[in-house]
């Protein structure tokens, strides 16, 4: 069994919540599972819904990581 951990807000699995974890949060911001532009891992507190509260998750554990 294998096993993945990733960091919060690490939503590119890059090692460290960045600026590009940013750009793929803005991509998904006000997103919900239909529509076009969700992407599950910018659903940071899993609501189902893309917002500011995922922002404000992210910011929280910028720059966090290796």
């Amino acid at each position: 069994m294998t096993f993945t951990f990733s960091l919060v807000g690490d939503l590119n699995s890059g090692g460290v919540a960045s600026i590009l974890d940013a750009v793929i949060l803005a991509d998904a911001f006000d997103s919900t599972p239909s529509s076009l532009s969700w992407n599950p891992k910018a659903d940071l507190n899993g609501a189902n819904v893309v917002n500011i509260l995922e922002a404000i998750i992210l910011v929280r554990y910028f720059g966090l990581g290796s």
